[in-house]
């Protein structure tokens, strides 16, 4: 019942946009590897296989540490807990140079895949996939929380995903401003 009221809670103030995010500079693959790390450790992992790659070993983002592993932890949760044991769950961290050092993290699974209508139903709260073959407990907010905070970070979140291939979730954030951009 706590972690429900929690959930309103957070999905309130993300959706009024009086969520108190408190930035600061932290490396962004520590942040993710430590995350999955916790996942990892969960009863419903134990038959999951994971992976983690990164293009570099720091990452700076400003970033509030404590709702960024709550996007990224619901979003794994989600890997994990809508897919038969063996899926593989990968995560892979990068800042692109050729689109002006964006940071993208990219959650993938190898597991059954969504339909087109879950897919555009995906981020709307309270809703909760239809296939009779995956766990449909938990309140329908974790993926509406995941992706408000994304935005509340200025970024943004696309679904890829087909049934019996797996899904994609990329998530992209603007290059880190530079100390040297105020200049006008």
């Amino acid at each position: 019942m706590e972690k429900l009221i929690e959930d309103f809670n957070l999905t309130f103030q993300l959706k009024n946009e009086s969520l108190p995010i408190h930035l600061e500079e932290k490396n962004v693959v520590k942040v993710i590897h430590d995350t999955l790390e916790k996942m990892k450790l969960l009863p419903e992992s134990e038959n999951k296989r994971f992976a983690i790659e990164s293009s570099h070993n720091k990452i700076l983002f400003n970033m509030d540490e404590r709702y960024l592993k709550r996007a990224v932890e619901n979003l794994i949760a989600n890997c994990i807990k809508h897919n038969p044991p063996g899926t593989k769950i990968k995560v892979i961290l990068y800042q692109d140079v050729l689109h002006d050092n964006e940071i993208q993290i990219i959650i993938e699974d190898d597991g059954i895949g969504m339909d087109e209508e879950t897919v555009e139903c995906l981020f709307d709260r309270y809703f909760r996939g239809t296939s009779a073959s995956s766990n449909n407990s938990g309140t329908g907010l974790g993926m509406a929380i995941a992706q408000q905070i994304i935005k509340a970070h200025g970024g943004n979140i696309d679904i890829y995903s087909q049934p019996g291939i797996g899904t994609r979730f990329k998530i992209t954030f603007p290059s880190p401003p530079s100390k040297y951009n105020n200049v006008n």
